[in-house]
């Protein structure tokens, strides 16, 4: 055997690696593709799960304390007819409230949304703006929040009118 035939033996060989390898990255790249896809998946199902939870102990508080949800019967009603300090527990209500909801636009705006989107947000949103009390937390509280939340709760309030 010559030199010529051993080179050209070698470059077969390292024409075989490398379809071998291109092989093998190309099988890294698609599993990566499905990690990545089951790695969005978990966290859109925690990120639902969060939300629930959210919603469930904000919910649970005013069912399981008496004067909690007096507070928010009376605040939605009639926020004047509150004391001071419980018009400052009926604000804490409030923020609590727009807390879940601003996470829920936020994954909307990324397209991040499973059970809680914001379109099944939009109701109680209105429900709750509708009333006294909470036109009066939106008036005096909503440079609180971000400007593209408080542009949606707007433009919601805006077709709810119409």
């Amino acid at each position: 055997m010559n030199w010529e035939a051993i080179g050209a033996i070698g470059e077969i060989i390292g024409a075989f690696g490398v379809v071998v390898t291109l092989f093998y990255v190309a099988y890294q790249v698609r599993q990566n593709t499905k990690q990545t896809d089951l790695n969005t998946m978990a966290l859109e199902e925690a990120s639902d799960e969060a939300m629930a939870n959210l919603s469930s102990i904000a919910r649970w508080k005013v069912a399981e304390n008496e004067d909690v949800a007096r507070i928010y019967t009376a605040g939605f009603k009639d926020p004047h007819s509150l004391t001071e300090i419980d018009l400052v527990r009926f604000r804490s209500i409030c923020a609590g409230l727009l807390q879940i909801f601003q996470l829920v636009h936020a994954q909307s705006l990324h397209n991040r949304t499973g059970s809680f989107d914001w379109d099944s947000t939009k109701p109680t949103i209105v429900r709750m703006f509708n009333s006294p009390g909470g036109r009066w937390y939106w008036e005096n509280y909503q440079q609180e929040w971000s400007v593209r939340f408080r542009d949606s709760v707007t433009e919601i309030l805006g077709e709810d009118e119409t």
